[in-house]
């Protein structure tokens, strides 16, 4: 995993729970790098599970509310880092259309090593979008808060239902206008 990810939910920790709570998550044990993390660094997605789901135990809530959260989070950093991406697409529904074609393949010229989800995108009608998550890391309710990031960003109310189709490895959303 990119270290930018754990850089950021890191920051995402200290500015919503305190230094003291991400000082501390930099402590759990069974972390590889023993709590040093760069931006520029690559590292096993384990250490960010494990920090995400310290954090869920130490707040009493589902890893998943965590993990939604910080993809809400994460959306906001990457559109003040990489605004190219934001500009070229006029509405919400091109940007979600365009991740799987324009803005993985730029990650990967950056960061070759990324292992980045799949996304299956289809617009069904002008005002609805089905949009299905493909990864082994198990991760879409990161993804879901990824894409209540990009509404907030569009300035679009969306409605979303979300349904696991293979043990977290294949969700399908449903991503509704309001």
């Amino acid at each position: 995993m990119k270290g930018v990810v754990i850089t950021q939910f890191l920051e995402m920790v200290e500015e919503r729970y305190g230094m003291d709570v991400a000082d501390q998550l930099l402590q759990s044990d069974g972390l590889s790098t023993h709590g040093v993390f760069t931006s520029v660094g690559t590292y096993p997605h384990t250490d960010a599970v494990l920090l995400m789901s310290t954090l869920a135990r130490r707040r009493n809530t589902a890893l998943g509310a965590i993990l939604q959260e910080y993809g809400e989070y994460l959306f906001g950093y990457f559109t003040t880092q990489y605004p190219v991406f934001f500009n070229e697409n006029a509405s919400f529904f091109d940007f979600l259309l365009s991740v799987e074609e324009v803005i993985h393949p730029e990650v990967l010229k950056l960061y070759p090593d990324a292992q980045l989800p799949r996304f299956q995108s289809e617009l069904i009608n002008e005002q609805t979008m089905r949009m299905v998550y493909l990864s082994d890391r198990c991760m879409g309710p990161f993804a879901h808060g990824l894409i209540l990031g990009c509404a907030v960003y569009f300035n679009v109310g969306v409605r979303i239902a979300s349904r696991d189709l293979d043990n977290g490895r294949k969700v399908e959303f449903i991503i509704q206008l309001d």
